[in-house]
C-alpha cells in the first residue's frame, strides 16, 4: 500500500469518534492546500477497494470516518 494510502487510515485510526475533514487529510498527508477534494476522494475509494471492508464511510460534503462497530 502506498505512503499516502497509510498516512490516510493513520489519520482516521488517530481521529477514531471523528470525522476528518478534508483540511485534515491536506494537512497531515499531503501538506498542501492545492491538492482538491477529489484527489482525497480518489485516495480514500482505493483504499476502501483495497481492504474490501467498508469500515471507512463518507460523511457527505464534509469528509470522512471509522464507522462504528455495532
Amino acid at each position: 500500500m502506498p505512503k499516502r494510502q497509510i498516512e490516510i487510515i493513520d489519520l482516521l485510526a488517530a481521529n477514531r469518534s471523528l470525522v476528518c475533514n478534508y483540511d485534515m487529510f491536506r494537512d497531515y498527508v499531503w501538506d498542501d492546500y492545492e491538492i482538491d477534494n477529489a484527489t482525497i476522494r480518489a485516495e480514500v475509494n482505493r483504499i476502501k477497494r483495497a481492504l474490501k471492508e467498508d469500515f471507512i464511510i463518507n460523511i457527505r460534503g464534509i469528509g470522512y470516518m471509522i464507522k462504528r462497530p455495532n
